[in-house]
């Protein structure tokens, strides 16, 4: 079942400036690879799909409403590449302040802090956290309760073992539950490769590589 489409998408930041250039592809249930090299569009690719940037011509679709759609936002969760918490409250404090209005026992929290080997940080303000640690708060608290669909940019990036190896279960546990999965990586690790059932690769339209200007964008859809 297509969850996320992208049909025709010519898109970007500054007018006459595209990013992308006549994109189209889908994003299907089970865990999609979005791989590309820098400048090719990845992260943008990502906004679109939050509806936080919204296309200069063509569609974005998520379950047939495009993606800016707000009946969406209980429906996908966004994990940016870039975490965005509070610096001055610790990693409990952000879960005591998300945990009421979701559905999940702080025991399950818990176990999920412990996995990715931060619970020796449960009271450490997140702004003293290490960037490894950082990421794998990020990537708890954006998916506090993990709805329908799910889409991580870069969420590897700074991670140690520990942490990659509970990602990399937690991907393969919510695809394989019914879950869409979207994943951007640039290198993505072998395992998250063979967790993968499509791939998505982004290239620049004149098949060079990074580019000083943001480039258009084509998409192999690899399924």
């Amino acid at each position: 079942m297509t969850v996320c489409h992208f049909s025709a998408v010519t898109a970007g930041y500054r007018e006459n400036t595209p990013v992308l250039s006549d994109l189209s592809f889908r994003i299907d249930s089970g865990l999609t690879l979005i791989r590309g090299a820098n400048g090719t569009g990845k992260s943008t690719v990502v906004e679109l799909i939050s509806g936080a940037l919204r296309p200069f011509s063509g569609t974005v679709s998520i379950h047939g409403l495009p993606a800016h759609e707000p009946r969406l936002r209980t429906r996908r969760a966004v994990c940016r590449s870039s975490p965005a918490l509070y610096p001055a409250l610790t990693v409990g404090e952000h879960i005591e302040l998300l945990r009421p209005v979701k559905k999940v026992s702080e025991d399950e929290l818990r176990a999920r802090i412990s996995a990715y080997g931060l619970r020796a940080w449960w009271d450490t303000p997140t702004g003293e956290l290490s960037t490894g640690n950082l990421r794998k708060a990020w990537v708890v608290l954006t998916t506090i309760e993990p709805p329908e669909f799910l889409v991580f940019d870069e969420p590897f990036n700074g991670m140690d073992t520990e942490g990659m190896s509970a990602l990399l279960d937690e991907l393969g546990h919510w695809s394989t539950e019914g879950r869409s999965v979207a994943v951007v990586a640039h290198h993505p690790p072998p395992e998250l490769e063979e967790l993968s059932t499509h791939t998505v690769r982004l290239t620049h339209l004149d098949g060079s590589g990074d580019h000083t200007c943001p480039p258009t964008t084509t998409a192999t859809d690899m399924t």
